[in-house]
């Protein structure tokens, strides 16, 4: 009975060491002006809520390829979708540096908002990979352009006149 207790009381003592870690380590992150989240509105005058829906579903579809990276929801007539994904922002000598993220895309006629949450950020190198959680504003920096770019892929994508060309098989 005692051995348990002490094995109750020092789980409970790490776990509570663990999380006033991860919130001491967001709390950093917003006291020097690090991005965590970002969104942005983009109009599409000539779409209505059910084109601009299908364009980004494809997109999803074609960009969103690997095993790591997936379509978590998609709801049409709320005009929904969230997504996870990995992406690589950069490289410091041999690491690579990556983030997961979240994109929700929500619909409306004629605009949509994206938004871009980061959910951890890991490097890799040959021996494997490593969580990062604290991070330079040079690397939020990055990030966010890296992810940036991804969103404009997704609004090229979305405004183009053609839809992707089949076949005639």
């Amino acid at each position: 009975m005692i051995k348990n207790t002490r094995i109750l009381f020092f789980t409970l003592l790490f776990c509570s060491l663990l999380t006033t870690h991860f919130v001491k380590a967001e709390d950093k992150a917003k006291e020097e002006g690090l991005k965590n989240e970002f969104s942005k509105v983009h109009e599409i005058p000539k779409l209505k809520k059910d084109q601009i829906y299908e364009k980004a579903r494809q997109w999803f579809s074609e960009s969103f390829v690997s095993g790591k990276e997936v379509v978590d929801y998609g709801n049409k007539e709320e005009g929904t979708i969230i997504g996870n994904g990995e992406a690589k922002t950069g490289m410091a000598f041999i690491v690579e540096q990556w983030v997961k993220f979240r994109l929700r895309v929500d619909i409306k006629d004629g605009r949509y908002k994206t938004t871009v949450k980061f959910i951890e950020r890991f490097q890799k190198d040959t021996n494997g990979q490593y969580n990062t959680p604290n991070v330079s504003k040079a690397r939020n920096k990055e990030e966010i352009e890296t992810l940036e770019k991804m969103i404009d892929d997704l609004k090229k994508y979305i405004a183009s006149e053609e839809s992707p060309k089949k076949d005639n098989w």
